[in-house]
């Protein structure tokens, strides 16, 4: 069954994106608006598609924000990933890479 019920939802581009530290320390006042959920980014890079492993220390930041996070009324929140990269979609050593990124 489809939904037929409207969701609103707070997007934005660039810098009024938030971050999953901004949305930890705010997240109360963030839900007084009207708004449904909110689209987040990592401050760490969120290439999808980056064809060199990345260090997960660099990540560290945005974890443990979001093992802050106490949803509330925010019930359609998503994070945004980039998928443009230098990858070469023929070269397995970089499919390797974005595994073990994931």
């Amino acid at each position: 069954m489809i939904s037929t019920v409207a969701r609103r939802q707070h997007e934005g581009y660039g810098s009024d994106v938030p971050s999953p530290v901004y949305i930890a320390n705010h997240m109360r006042e963030m839900e007084e608006r009207p708004f449904d959920g909110v689209l987040f980014r990592l401050e760490a890079k969120g290439n999808m598609f980056e064809p060199t492993t990345l260090d997960e220390a660099q990540f560290a930041n945005d974890v443990e924000a979001i093992d802050r996070f106490r949803w509330g009324r925010f019930t359609d929140n998503f994070l945004m990933m980039y998928a443009a990269s230098e990858q070469d979609w023929f070269n397995d050593d970089h499919w390797k890479a974005i595994e073990r990124n994931a």
